[in-house]
């Protein structure tokens, strides 16, 4: 999170705020077709994991090989839908500033080509993910980490237009990690080899659970990158620095949920191969909780202090992102449920209606902004309508779970809803407090100190179960032992 908050500061010093805008712009139109790279990705781990869940080496095999197949013939349709729908966007429907026509075609080739290289890093890493060797994948994410940051130190070194340098620089790191991926593959999954050959009825398979996915991930870009899109056209580039800056946040913050929910998720869908509907419904009570725990811990420290943050952090502040960043963690917080309840409903393979439903929801996200803007509606509410949608969706996920997926919406309330609204609002208390009576840094540090005390100690009182606050003892008893 560190490098990636420092890194974004030095962008925007070597970019300038007008380049910044075009890259997170263009960014976001080429990102529209990362709902491909999701969708099969989604897909594969789900296979994958449920034949390891039951021992099946020969389903296995089968597997991969179909997900490599999909993940082909999916980078060809992305190379010919993204050149066409790119050419049009740039020239008829973004407003790049006069001048950066060029630059906005150049971005958006080098970002397209790193979705190609992303959807067959996604294949790899979805096969380590599911044989669960997270300590592999935790190596490789700090690498990839700092070799972004190398990318942005050698922006100040290499002379040249800043723009072109950066988006080739990030394309050679993807491919780097995409070749770290297939070595680790190939040495560790000797039994797992790089053919084609999976079977007509398991490709039918995955190409159905894949299009299915990527409905869900297609929706889930609109109100991305979308929004993002709907916002230049209303307020221009300058919001667009804005709301980069807050993605980037967003990104960085929810790296600590999401890598729980990655280590988690093989877990749930093994348990509910194995029939332990119990276990598997435990899991996702108790990683939903700590999924926003752990969220919180962050969140609430940059809520109080977003001015001297982004002071410490931005020589230049566009306007309106201290606003942007409160509202996306807000956003943040009630996302950070959705994560076990969607692998919940990917575990039982039955996911037509439910992607459907939510889809639906989620691409609505987009006319509404669109109409708000229209009729006067401040750039706020380009966040604020995420965060209205996603409370709806959240209700909607639970009727889905309960019907499909063995978890009572009330015991969802009690196990999951209830413990967290205590926790927060204990562990709030005092920092709360301390923001009133400081200002600048030392509410910074003061803040962010007191919410390192009060949360885990809230947390282990109200929010974990007497089972999961056992678990935790002999965990801190084991680790002082060793010591």
């Amino acid at each position: 999170m560190g490098i990636s908050l420092y890194a974004s500061r030095i962008v925007l010093q070597q970019l300038g705020v007008e380049d910044f805008g075009v890259y997170s712009v263009v960014g976001s139109l080429s990102m529209f077709f990362l709902f491909l790279n999701y969708g099969v990705s989604t897909a594969i781990q789900r296979f994958l994991t449920y034949e390891i869940g039951i021992k099946n080496d020969e389903g296995l095999q089968k597997c991969f090989s179909s997900g490599l197949a999909v993940t082909i013939l999916i980078c060809i349709v992305l190379i010919t839908a993204g050149e066409i729908a790119g050419f049009f966007a740039i020239d008829y429907l973004l407003d790049i500033p006069a001048g950066k026509e060029g630059d906005a075609l150049f971005v958006y080739q080098f970002t397209l080509l790193m979705i190609v290289l992303d959807l067959f890093k996604s294949c790899f890493q979805s096969l380590i993910l599911s044989y669960e060797r997270m300590s592999f994948f935790a190596y490789l994410s700090i690498a990839e980490a700092l070799l972004k940051l190398t990318v942005v130190m050698l922006l100040s070194i290499f002379p040249g237009n800043k723009l072109h340098i950066y988006v080739i620089l990030l394309t050679s790191s993807s491919f780097l990690i995409l070749i770290c991926y297939l070595l680790y593959s190939r040495i560790n999954f000797p039994n797992v080899k790089l053919t084609l050959r999976g079977g007509r009825e398991r490709l039918r398979t995955i190409v159905s659970f894949t299009g299915w996915n990527t409905l869900s991930s297609f929706a889930d870009l609109c109100y991305m990158q979308g929004s993002n899109i709907v916002l230049n056209m209303f307020y221009g580039v300058a919001l667009n620095a804005a709301m980069g800056i807050t993605n980037q946040v967003k990104t960085a913050v929810m790296t600590f949920s999401k890598n729980v929910q990655f280590a988690a998720n093989p877990h749930i869908i093994k348990e509910f191969a194995k029939g332990e509907y119990e276990n598997f419904s435990t899991l996702i009570y108790g990683v939903s909780r700590i999924s926003f725990l752990i969220l919180f811990l962050p969140g609430l420290p940059i809520l109080l202090n977003i001015h001297t943050i982004l002071s410490i952090w931005l020589t230049v502040i566009p306007p309106y992102t201290e606003t942007f960043i409160q509202l996306m963690i807000c956003f943040a917080l009630i996302d950070s449920l959705v994560g076990p309840l969607w692998i919940g409903m990917q575990a039982t393979g039955n996911i037509k209606r439910y992607q459907i439903t939510t889809s639906i929801i989620w691409i609505s996200i987009l006319p509404v902004t669109y109409y708000i803007f229209k009729y006067g509606g401040g750039p706020e509410w380009v966040i604020l309508t995420q965060i209205i949608f996603g409370a709806v969706l959240i209700c909607v996920r639970l009727i889905f779970a309960q019907s499909k997926c063995h978890i009572p919406v009330k015991s969802y309330i009690m196990r999951v809803i209830i413990p967290l609204v205590k926790a927060t609002a204990a562990a709030a208390i005092i920092p709360l407090a301390a923001s009133l009576l400081f200002t600048g840094l030392a509410k910074l540090v003061i803040t962010s100190l007191l919410t390192l005390i009060a949360l885990p100690s809230a947390s282990y009182l109200l929010a974990l179960t007497a089972s999961e606050r056992s678990q935790v003892v002999a965990l801190v008893k084991s680790r002082l032992h060793r010591s």
